[in-house]
């Protein structure tokens, strides 16, 4: 019974590392991502000062790499997570920024092709 109680106890503790390294930042992590992140950073000094992130995501050229705080800090994170990244350096940052940015990538997808030139225009006059 003993040996059953320590082999859950190391399963447990072994999740539970896995996932404290890169799900939820930890509270010092969330202020630094609320107060020390900015554009015109590194990509790599991201990382270094939040970890590794819970997400990315790749649109184009911009990378955007997703960090979960703890709730206590959710509000203000989402003002700075997710953290664009392009040409290795931050570009921008938040949530409204992302969806922003991912609009204006699928409004260009969906009208390409649908443009008509004066000349074909011309030709369909009666």
């Amino acid at each position: 019974m003993r040996s059953l109680a320590i082999v859950a106890l190391v399963v447990l503790a072994h999740a539970a590392a896995a996932c404290a390294s890169h799900e939820i930042l930890s509270p010092q992590q969330g202020a630094i991502l609320v107060t020390k992140i900015q554009v015109g950073m590194g990509r790599e000094d991201v990382i270094g000062l939040l970890g590794r992130p819970q997400k990315q995501e790749v649109h184009g050229t911009t990378e955007f790499l997703f960090y979960l705080t703890n709730w206590l800090m959710t509000e203000p994170a989402s003002q700075r997570s997710p953290v664009a990244i392009s040409d290795g350096k931050v570009v921008g940052l938040g949530k409204a920024y992302y969806e922003t940015f991912v609009k204006a990538q699928t409004s260009k997808e969906s009208w390409k092709g649908e443009v008509n030139t004066s000349t074909e225009t011309e030709r369909s006059k009666p």
